[in-house]
Parts: C-alpha cells; sequence; structure tokens
C-alpha cells in the first residue's frame, strides 16, 4: 500500500521526470571529514547512456558530523543550539525568538553558499532534498544565507529562490511519482478541526473555503470536535484525495512511534491517533496531499543513530500508508499565523489563473506571511478567519512586517511527490 524504502534507485528512469519540471535532487550525506552533496540535475535531452553527466558531487568540509551535533545540542552553550533553545518556546519566548534565527544562519551558511551557486548556474528553480537524518528537523528552506555570486548582498532565504520538497530518500521520491503519476485529481476533501475546541480560528473561514472547493467541484466532508475519533477518521480518510487536519500534534522524542495526533479527548490521558496505528490501519492510497496543521508534526526521529534511514514520524508513516505528499510542522506553530498561512495556501492551490503545485503554494503562501503588511494580514484576518469588521486577532502595529520572524511561517514543509499538479 505505501512505499518501500529499500527498492533500488533507477537513475535513467528518474531523471527524465526531474527534467519535466526542471528540477535537481539533492541528497547530503554528512560524516566525520564532511558532507557529500549527491546532485542529481535534469536533462531536456537525456539519454540512458548520458546518465553520468546528470550527476554531481559537491563536498562541504565545513559540515560534518561533529559540527552538526554542536547545532544541536552545545553542552556549553544551550541557547547556541537546536535543541537547547526548543523548550524556550513557552517560558523563555524572547531568547527562542533571537536564538532561532541564530541556529538557523548557521545551518544556512553551511549548506547554502556553493549549493546556491552551482544551482543557479545550472538554472535550477525546483528542489528535492533529501537530508540526513538530522538535518530533516532544520527547515532548510528557512535558513539564511549569503549567496557568493555578488549580485545580492543582503542574506537571503532559500525559497526566495526554490520551490523545495524533502523525501526520506531518493528511491522514496521515484517510487512515488512512478506510482502516483496518474493519480493527481482531487475530488473528494476532508477537514478534519478542532479535536477540543478552544482553537478559535479555523485556518479558513468555512463559507469562504466550501465555496473554493465547489468552484473546482470537489466534494467537503468535515469532523469536528467530539466527531474527531480514530474511528471516524480510519473510515473516511480511504475515500480523500485531500486531508487536513486542524488541532494539535505531538512528537515522542523517546517513542516517536506513538507521536501523533490529537482525537477528541473528553478525559486524560489525550487519545492520540499515533504513528504506528496509521501505518497499520489507515489506508491513504487515494491522499494526493495530506495537510498537517499542527504543532512538530513533521518531526522524525533523531535520537537512534543505528535507524536514522526509517524516518519514524508522522510523514513517513502517512506516506508508508499511500499518501502522496505530506505537509508538516517542525516545532510548536502559533495558531493565527498557522490559520493565516494555509488560508493563503489554499487560496494559492486553487489559483484561478495558475495551476501551482503544492510544494509552490506552500512557498507563495510563506513568502506572502512573511511579507505581508498590517493591512494585508488584517484584510485577511476578516476574510479567511471570519472575524468581524472591527474586531482585532493581534497587535499588529509594531513591524512593518509583522509576521516576518521564521517562527511563524517557516516550521512547515512537504514532503513527498510536492511538485505533482493536483487539478
Amino acid at each position: 500500500m505505501g512505499v518501500d524504502s529499500y527498492q533500488a534507485l533507477d537513475i535513467n528512469s528518474l531523471i527524465p521526470k526531474l527534467s519535466r519540471e526542471h528540477t535537481a535532487l539533492v541528497e547530503i550525506n554528512t560524516t566525520s571529514v564532511g558532507s557529500s552533496f549527491f546532485i542529481l540535475l535534469p536533462n531536456t535531452e537525456f539519454s540512458a547512456k548520458e546518465s553520468k553527466r546528470n550527476i554531481i558531487t559537491l563536498f562541504i568540509n565545513d559540515l560534518t558530523t561533529d559540527s552538526l551535533n554542536k547545532i544541536l545540542w552545545n553542552h556549553d552553550n544551550k541557547e547556541e543550539s537546536w535543541l537547547g533553545i526548543y523548550p524556550m518556546y513557552k517560558k523563555e519566548r524572547r531568547s527562542w525568538l533571537k536564538n532561532q534565527e541564530l541556529v538557523l544562519k548557521k545551518i544556512g551558511d553551511l549548506v547554502w553558499p556553493k549549493l546556491d551557486s552551482l544551482l543557479q548556474y545550472h538554472k535550477i528553480s525546483k528542489l528535492v532534498f533529501v537530508p540526513n537524518g538530522k538535518l530533516f528537523l532544520f527547515p532548510l528552506h528557512a535558513t539564511p544565507f549569503s549567496p557568493i555570486d555578488g549580485e545580492i548582498l543582503t542574506q537571503i532565504y532559500p525559497l526566495q529562490r526554490y520551490s523545495i520538497c524533502y523525501s526520506p530518500s531518493a528511491h522514496v521520491y521515484e517510487q512515488l511519482i512512478q506510482k502516483h503519476s496518474q493519480k493527481t485529481r482531487i475530488c473528494n476533501a476532508l477537514f478534519i478541526g478542532d479535536p477540543d475546541d478552544n482553537l478559535g480560528a479555523h485556518f479558513s473561514n468555512e463559507n469562504w473555503f466550501s465555496k473554493k472547493l465547489s468552484k473546482h467541484n470537489i466534494q467537503l466532508k468535515t469532523l469536528r470536535y467530539k466527531d474527531i475519533t480514530i474511528k471516524n477518521i480510519l473510515e473516511n480518510v480511504g475515500q480523500s484525495n485531500l486531508i487536513h487536519y486542524h488541532g494539535h500534534g505531538y512528537f515522542n522524542w523517546f517513542k516517536p512511534e506513538e507521536s501523533g495526533l490529537q482525537m477528541y479527548s473528553p478525559g486524560k490521558p489525550k487519545i492520540l491517533l499515533s504513528v504506528n496505528q496509521i501505518q497499520k490501519d489507515a489506508n491513504l492510497s487515494q491522499a494526493n496531499l495530506v495537510v498537517l496543521s499542527a504543532c512538530e508534526t513533521g518531526m522524525t526521529d533523531i535520537l537512534k543513530d543505528a535507524f536514522e534511514d526509517q524516518y519514524i514520524g508522522l510523514p513517513a508513516s502517512f506516506l508508508r500508508s499511500g499518501a502522496k505528499a505530506v505537509i508538516g510542522s517542525l516545532w510548536q506553530v502559533p495558531n493565527t499565523e498557522t490559520s493565516l498561512l494555509f488560508s493563503r495556501f489554499y487560496l494559492e492551490l486553487f489559483n484561478e489563473k495558475e495551476n501551482f503545485s503544492p510544494a509552490e503554494a506552500l512557498r507563495r503562501a510563506q513568502l506572502w506571511l512573511m511579507r505581508a503588511k498590517p493591512e494585508a494580514v488584517e484584510e485577511a484576518e476578516y476574510k479567511y478567519l471570519g472575524l468581524e469588521e472591527g474586531t482585532k486577532k493581534l497587535n499588529l502595529t509594531h513591524s512593518q512586517s509583522p509576521y516576518s520572524h521564521p517562527e511563524n511561517w517557516a516550521g512547515f514543509y512537504i514532503v513527498g511527490d510536492g511538485f505533482s499538479k493536483l487539478k
């Protein structure tokens, strides 16, 4: 039903598919002496005999297992490491915001300058990223860097130049685009929203969203509050091409297979649809896109080094159960900002003039939220979140672009075949 991580990669089959979208695949393998970037380039005039010309290896000396581990956890100064600042989200919010940017910049300076120069030379605009296990914790699309081409003097985010999706391996990506080459139409959508009835504004004004789907002849089914049970979800996902979960996600660092999505939970402990149960019982063979609009839904296991290629987490469990692409988050995301992000995402995905892929729609939504002025945000709140005129959701007067910080938009990324268009 799902994908097989261990099937041999067929480069001769994969390159023509990359070429149709002018996409490069970048696989990163980090060792004690540096990182090898295995880069598979498209070729519009590809032939099997020329496949070696499409493969480039880039070596980055400074990106070692030791330097990456120090960015993940610095025993001497926790505020300079990702796992050190991660618990600060609620109790030490200012430190989280400040140090999050600093850590992302460290990653960007290591990963991007030489890679970007090579990709610009080959005129690449779309990337399939295959990071190693630990790099999967970082939003590589939002790790700022300074280009070495000299044309831009300030730092930029990679998503300002590239539309990016991720994959656990090149093998998985190859299988996904082969298996789902014909299955891109959305006819049925399932919205699962607010299991404990306390999230307030949803990802989109329901009337607006329903009308948007109706224009594209998409049938929408909604599960809310007490209807959000494991039984109801498993019964409905099998017929759904688009699945959107808006609620709470939990990542278990020590037992990642027990991570999951919160269901209606009248008592304690909270009831979760777990990674294990998704892989065991969910049939997602019709799912072109699964959107997990909740906290920590894109995180993967990094503690079991011997099994780094297993990628235990919600995205991998949905892919293994048959889904084509999954959008998840890498930290505890803010509610209102996330709602605005996905309202804009669906506006881009179901654009009347352009047929954007999910990866490009997410990129455009993130850039919009990053750059949006206060008046644009307020207008979006009224239109998409259903707020009444004169209602202020947040104080937006403190900045020209109030949601420019990466915390608000960078946490979400797409795994799987994010470049196939859904219409």
